[in-house]
């Protein structure tokens, strides 16, 4: 599948989010603070690799995430300038907040965000959902990048293809996580752990090994 060109520029004029409001759902840039929240949420819905894209996304300034939340609840995420700047996503929604229109409003509302952080153009990269992106946008297919930048990237240690990594890291890896957040966070003052919790989840996602996709095969309107 080839990556999709956006013109920032010429964006539909959507406004779901406003829609999605009527329901308690609020989609809005994440704060840094949220780090430690946002990145397991990822991790325990969809897969290490995107943990690893959304952390680089935490240390951009501003931050390059947005979250779509309900009454404290995380239900979504979108993120730009990961893997390469100029491109858009991971983005994902828990599996039983979809069918609400929350895909469209952090979709819209990350690709404003990137035009407001002056880009002309973004990079959809790694397409899994093709469908949803030709419904909301006026996408137009990249020459040559079937395999995107992605194609060069490393997979785990063992060599297993992307299912076998997403199923068996999901179940196993919350474990290790939590004891090494547990280490973590007994050798950092508490007037520092604030500060240091993107550290701290940069460290902790970066302990294992991992390869970067931006597969978005899961996200649905």
């Amino acid at each position: 599948m080839s990556d999709l060109l956006v013109r920032l520029y010429d964006l539909p004029d959507v406004r779901t989010e406003e829609k999605i409001a009527s329901h308690g759902i609020t989609v809005r840039r994440a704060m840094a603070a949220e780090a430690h929240i946002v990145l397991p949420w990822i991790e325990r819905h969809f897969y290490n690799p995107w943990v690893s894209e959304a952390t680089r996304a935490f240390t951009r300034s501003p931050v390059m995430v947005w979250i779509a939340v309900r009454h404290n609840e995380l239900l979504g995420f979108a993120c730009a300038d990961c893997s390469m700047r100029g491109f858009f996503g991971p983005t994902g929604v828990a599996k039983a907040a979809r069918g609400q229109g929350i895909g469209e409003a952090l979709l819209f509302t990350t690709l404003r965000g990137m035009r407001e952080a002056e880009y002309a153009y973004a990079v959809i990269g790694g397409v899994g959902p093709l469908a949803f992106y030709r419904k909301h946008l006026d996408a137009i297919d990249i020459p040559g990048s079937e395999e995107s930048i992605y194609g060069p990237m490393l997979h785990d240690d063992k060599g297993r293809d992307f299912d076998d990594f997403q199923s068996g890291q999901r179940r196993t890896g919350r474990k290790k996580d939590v004891a090494f957040v547990k280490r973590a966070r007994a050798n950092v003052p508490d007037h520092a752990w604030l500060g240091r919790s993107v550290a701290v989840d940069i460290a902790l996602h970066f302990e294992r090994p991992f390869f970067s996709v931006l597969a978005t095969n899961l996200i649905q309107n």
